[in-house]
């Protein structure tokens, strides 16, 4: 029984909708415009009539010469469109055009649109705002956010944030998720508004709630960074997985290095670089460098060397300064392809000329050695200048050692120190040995050699063999500090140790002597072989002395004929003579 009449209602409907489809035919035939418009409604939609998009042109067109706005509107789509009728966009902004003139807003809107982008018209971005702002003004949602956009970028009017931010608060007060989310971002930064992080939260969230995916990535970065909320990165994982799950390509990055690095969920380099490839392919640069680095490492997939520069490469021919610089890498050093200086000094320089403080160091350290690019001082002070500048402590170093040295700018010791200073203090151990150096020695700063002291030991405490020596010769000759072999011996050893020849040579003399340390002539005879060896001409005249004389090691005067020799070489007058005088002895 409910069937049936079920049945006998829907027919009722069909009979009725019929007959108002053929009540619209006659009133449009007749000349109603507000018939014709519905009509072509119809026809447009193949409601209770067949679909045919030529009959609901014409009928527009008709309702348009009667100065039916919204057929006006209806029409300028189906030109803009070519629907029914072939494509022409300049008939579209001329109906736009009457539509608007007459107040509709949809066409005000729609006109806005032809004038910002240059559809049909010749861009025009004051007219565009123009229109928009008539629309705005009767209450068109899409129309005020975009006013606001307009005040915010100065697109057609000047900056304005006051106004961009009322525009914004009209639309999101009425629910509009862009508008939501723009007002949030004027919240977060503070712009037309006083910055409230909580406020920004506020309407991230609105606008995500109602799937903005630009919301949903801002949202995350609140929770991610604890901005406005507290910091959770479960719910900044969340998020950023919703927006990414929509094709937002920025959020399907961030997804991935969540995976990547196991933030806010299970670490999984295989999901990390499944997101990284998706937000790749749609050519988002950072995400082109983060798969080529997966590619690169073997993390989450199958190490390729070739993908990697695939990648790589995608990411610097878009600009992407990380990836240039990656780029010149690989080639200075010959990883994942053959070593090629000239394309690694490409690199460096578009790197360079993005501002990448690494790559500018690097391209100055080309310059300076003549690799990939004729030899350059002058350039690569240059380009040590601008790194050094942006904190790089290695260029800091470098330029300080260019100003010592007068190589490629006019010798300046002053600001060798200047320079040699903030890559010291930045933690830097051959800065603060040079540094050490200068107050030692007086160029450039007042000599101190307590202060000389100090930066030695800094240096030396990171580990520098240098630093180490220097400190080592400061505790054995009382410079600076209270003489103490036993320290000097420590200092010493540890830069020996790590292979310093003069280092080694003065630990030697130390056990040949027993100051600082147990006399032991056959360590003195292992320490100055192996500064000898080293290249140390002190430590090959000493060992030729050892040798002579059999101290530490049995007699033999070949070898020490052999050693002095090649101390002599090195420029050691000494040595020389007791060279000659083991040949004139017949050795």
């Amino acid at each position: 029984m409910k069937y049936i009449i079920a049945l006998i209602i829907s027919i009722s409907f069909a009979l009725n909708a019929t007959e108002k489809a053929t009540e619209l035919a006659q009133k449009a035939s007749a000349g109603d415009s507000e018939a014709q418009y519905q009509l072509a409604v119809l026809y447009q939609k193949g409601d209770t009539v067949e679909q045919d998009e030529v009959k609901a042109f014409n009928w527009f067109q008709q309702a348009a010469h009667l100065g039916h706005s919204d057929a006006q509107n209806s029409l300028a789509i189906a030109y803009l469109e070519g629907q029914g009728v072939e494509q022409n966009k300049a008939l579209a902004v001329k109906w736009y055009k009457q539509a608007a003139e007459q107040g509709n807003r949809n066409a005000q809107y729609n006109l806005a649109w032809c004038y910002e982008k240059g559809e049909g018209a010749e861009k025009n971005l004051s007219q565009a705002f123009f229109w928009y702002q008539q629309a705005a003004e009767q209450g068109d949602l899409d129309a005020q956010s975009v006013v606001a956009w307009m005040y915010a970028t100065a697109q057609g009017t000047k900056l304005n944030y006051e106004q961009a931010y009322q525009w914004y608060l009209k639309a999101a007060t009425q629910g509009h998720a862009g508008a939501q989310n723009s007002l949030g971002s004027l919240y977060e930064n503070g712009q037309g508004v006083e910055a409230d992080p909580t406020k920004a939260y506020s309407w991230y969230l609105k606008a995500a709630e109602q799937g903005s995916a630009y919301a949903q990535y801002n949202l995350a970065s609140l929770y991610e960074d604890g901005l406005g909320v507290e910091a959770d990165p479960q719910q900044a994982f969340i998020w950023y997985k919703m927006a990414a799950e929509q094709g937002d390509a920025d959020a399907q990055n961030m997804v991935g290095v969540f995976y990547n690095t196991g933030t806010g969920v299970e670490k999984d380099p295989e999901a990390g670089f499944h997101w990284y490839k998706k937000a790749a392919e749609q050519g988002l640069m950072i995400a082109e460098y983060n798969l080529a680095w997966m590619y690169e490492n073997g993390v989450g997939v199958e190490q390729s060397a070739a993908e990697a520069m695939v990648w790589y490469q995608k990411a610097a021919l878009q600009g992407y300064a990380a990836a240039q610089y990656q780029l010149g890498y690989i080639y200075a050093n010959g990883e994942l392809t053959e070593q090629d200086y000239a394309a690694a000094v490409h690199w460096y320089q578009k790197a360079s000329e993005l501002g990448y403080p690494d790559a500018q160091n690097n391209l100055g350290n080309l310059y300076e050695k003549g690799k990939g690019v004729a030899q350059n001082y002058k350039k690569a002070a240059f380009w040590y200048l601008k790194s050094a500048e942006q904190g790089n402590v290695y260029a800091q170093y470098n330029l300080a050692l260019a100003y010592e040295d007068g190589r490629g700018v006019e010798q300046n010791y002053q600001q060798a120190a200047i320079w040699y200073r903030k890559a010291a203090e930045a933690g830097d151990s051959d800065a603060q040995n040079a540094l050490g150096n200068l107050y030692d020695t007086g160029q450039g700063v007042s000599k101190n050699s307590q202060t000389a002291v100090k930066w030695y030991r800094l240096s030396a405490q990171q580990g520098n063999y240098i630093g180490q020596y220097n400190l080592a010769w400061m505790y054995d000759h009382g410079v600076g500090v209270a003489k103490d072999k036993a320290a000097a011996v420590i200092w010493y050893r540890k830069s020996a140790e790590q292979g310093y020849a003069s280092a080694q040579n003065n630990l030697a003399v130390c056990y040949d002597s027993g100051e600082g340390v147990r006399e032991d002539d056959k360590q003195a005879f292992y320490w100055f072989k192996k500064a000898a060896e080293n290249g140390d001409p002190t430590g090959q005249s000493n060992l030729a002395i050892f040798y002579s004389d059999g101290v530490g090691v049995q007699k033999n005067k070949i070898k020490a004929k052999y050693w002095a020799g090649i101390s002599c070489e090195n420029g050691n007058k000494g040595a020389c003579e007791l060279a000659q005088s083991l040949a004139g002895s017949g050795y």
